[in-house]
C-alpha cells in the first residue's frame, strides 16, 4: 500500500513538471502556468508529510511491539508470582523444620545431660561395690546400657544439627529466591506500565496523523480536480489559439491573393 501511494505520488508529481515545462515558454499561458505550479508544490508538500506519516507509523508499529513484547514479560511475572506461592509455602514448612528440630535438640540434649550424670553416678556406685556382688553386675550392664542409649542420642543430636543448619540455609536460599522474585515482577510492572502510556500517547499521535493524511489526501484531490479544470481550459485555450492561428494564416493568404488580384487589375487598367 505504501509502495503503491508512493509511486502514484511520483508519476503525478512528473505529470505536473511536464506540464509547467510546456507552459513556461508561453507567456500568455502564465496564469494557468501559476496555478500549475501551486498544485505542483501542494503535491510535493502532501509527499513530504506522507513520508514522514509512513515514517512515525513505523515507528509506532516497533512501539507496539515492544509493548507486546513487554505484556508477555508481565505474564510471565504472573506466573512467577503463582510460582511464588508453593515456594512460601515451602518456606514456612522449612520454618517449621527449623522449629521442631531446634526445640528436638534442646530435649535431646538434656536427656544426653541427665544419661551422663547417671551414667557417672553408676560408676561411681559400681567402683564402690563389691566386685563379686550380683548388684555389681546389674550395674555394669545398666552403664552399658546407659552408654549406648548416651551414644545413639549423640550421634541423633548431630544428625539434628546438621539438619537444622540444612533447613536454616534452605529458608535463606528461599527468602532470597522469595525477594529476587518479587524485584522483577515489581520492575516488570514498572517498565509495562511506561510501555503502555507510550501506546495511549503514540495512538493518540497516530490519530492525529491519520486526521492530517486524510485531510492531505482530501487537498490533494481537489487540486486535482482544479488541475482537470485547468486541463481542460488549458487545452480549449490551446485549441482556440490554434484556430485563431488558422484564421491569421488564412486571412493573410486572403490578403496576399487579394492584393496580387488589385495589382494585376491595376496592370491590365
Amino acid at each position: 500500500m505504501e509502495e503503491f501511494t508512493s509511486k502514484g505520488s511520483s508519476e503525478s508529481l512528473e505529470e505536473f513538471q511536464l506540464v509547467v515545462n510546456e507552459l513556461a515558454g508561453d507567456k500568455s499561458m502564465d496564469r494557468i502556468r501559476m496555478e500549475y505550479e501551486k498544485l505542483l508544490s501542494a503535491l510535493k508538500k502532501s509527499r513530504d508529510s506522507e513520508k514522514i506519516l509512513m515514517l512515525k507509523c513505523r515507528e509506532l508499529n516497533a512501539e507496539i511491539v515492544s509493548a507486546s513484547k513487554a505484556a508477555a514479560a508481565l505474564k510471565l511475572s504472573q506466573e512467577d508470582q503463582a510460582a511464588l506461592k508453593p515456594l512460601k509455602m515451602e518456606l514456612d514448612e522449612a520454618w517449621k523444620m527449623v522449629a521442631t528440630a531446634h526445640d528436638k535438640q534442646e530435649k535431646d540434649s538434656e536427656t544426653l545431660k541427665n544419661l551422663k550424670e547417671d551414667i557417672s553416678n553408676l560408676t561411681k556406685t559400681t567402683s564402690q561395690q563389691p566386685e563379686s556382688s550380683e548388684d555389681h553386675h546389674d550395674l555394669i550392664i545398666m552403664v552399658q546400657d546407659l552408654t549406648n542409649e548416651r551414644d545413639q542420642l549423640e550421634t541423633m543430636v548431630e544428625g539434628l544439627k546438621e539438619k537444622l543448619n540444612q533447613a536454616v540455609t534452605t529458608h535463606q536460599e528461599l527468602q532470597e529466591q522469595r525477594e529476587k522474585a518479587f524485584q522483577n515482577i515489581s520492575q516488570l510492572q514498572q517498565e509495562l506500565q511506561v510501555q503502555q502510556n507510550e501506546i495511549s500517547r503514540e495512538t493518540r499521535t497516530k490519530e492525529k496523523l491519520v486526521k492530517e493524511v486524510k485531510q492531505l489526501h482530501a487537498d490533494m484531490e481537489n487540486k486535482m480536480a482544479d488541475n482537470r479544470v485547468l486541463g481542460l481550459q488549458s487545452q480549449k485555450v490551446k485549441e482556440e489559439k490554434q484556430k485563431l492561428e488558422q484564421q491569421l494564416t488564412e486571412l493573410k493568404m486572403l490578403q496576399e491573393r487579394s492584393i496580387r488580384d488589385l495589382e494585376q487589375l491595376q496592370m491590365k487598367n
